[in-house]
């Protein structure tokens, strides 16, 4: 048994799955109520490892560049780069998506935040308070690959489009996938 959470700004969706099935799913408010109701009905179930992905307006990604060296000082120049362009929250992450063809040949890097870490305060406080195992933090942007790979998409340009709960929608663009 695993549990998905699908965080927007208006709703968390819960999901369990057994192998490879969803056998629960229920929506949450992102209110006061929705926290609440959410809270009892994890309460009630057996904790089980977690995974939170955010698809959030809060969220920012950046696009750079970093010399390409080994992966300790690759390593290092990348968490010194997220500490400066996202200082105000412990949700970032850098994605390496491989080197420029021409000049030099630098890393591309993708770096990406929840630039507003006090939405996911509430939800991940909960989570530990109730000594849930929280197996990470995902974006649901970033992420976005993983479902390209998955359904064997490989063209040099393509355009994901997802509706999310609370009647949005996400686009995502890959080029060279």
């Amino acid at each position: 048994m695993r549990h998905f959470l699908y965080l927007t700004n208006t709703r968390l969706v819960s999901m369990r799955t057994y192998g490879k099935r969803i056998v629960a799913r229920r929506e949450f408010a992102v209110t006061g109520v929705g926290t609440a109701e959410f809270e009892n009905y994890l309460g009630e179930m057996d904790p089980v490892p977690t995974h939170l992905f955010v698809d959030m307006v809060d969220e920012d990604f950046r696009l750079d560049t970093v010399p390409h060296v080994g992966a300790r000082d690759r390593g290092a120049i990348m968490a010194r780069k997220l500490s400066q362009i996202f200082r105000n929250t412990p949700y970032r992450h850098a994605v390496m998506q491989g080197r420029e063809a021409d000049g030099r040949k630098d890393d591309r890097v993708l770096y990406t935040a929840v630039t507003n870490p006090e939405a996911l305060r509430p939800w991940v406080e909960m989570l530990d308070r109730l000594q849930v195992p929280l197996e990470g933090i995902y974006s649901a942007a970033v992420f976005s690959s993983v479902v390209l790979e998955e359904l064997d998409l490989a063209f040099p340009h393509a355009l994901l489009v997802t509706f999310t709960p609370g009647d949005a929608m996400r686009q995502c663009y890959f080029k060279g996938n």
